[in-house]
């Protein structure tokens, strides 16, 4: 199990989500640790993925640690992997 290096500020904010921030806590320890790490919110409007995002990205710069995002559109749909490029 790695230490925990990343302290999240959302602990009080983002209420019943206790796994979902020791899961990202989990990666971003990882990431520290050296380790490729990618992490995937997802699930329906309304559950909360853009406060996670939010966080997961003040967390990874809290230890200065590059979070890269994007998003697509629909107009990227016949493009394979567009997002990315």
């Amino acid at each position: 199990m790695y230490g925990r290096l990343v302290a999240l500020s959302a602990l009080g904010v983002l209420r019943e989500r206790e796994n979902e921030l020791e899961t990202l806590r989990d990666g971003l320890d990882r990431a520290c640790a050296g380790e490729g790490t990618l992490m995937l919110i997802e699930g329906p409007a309304g559950v909360g993925k853009t406060e996670l995002a939010r966080e997961a990205r003040a967390a990874a710069a809290r230890t200065e640690i590059l979070a890269v995002t994007a998003r697509g559109s629909e107009l990227e749909q016949s493009f394979g992997f567009g997002v990315v490029r």
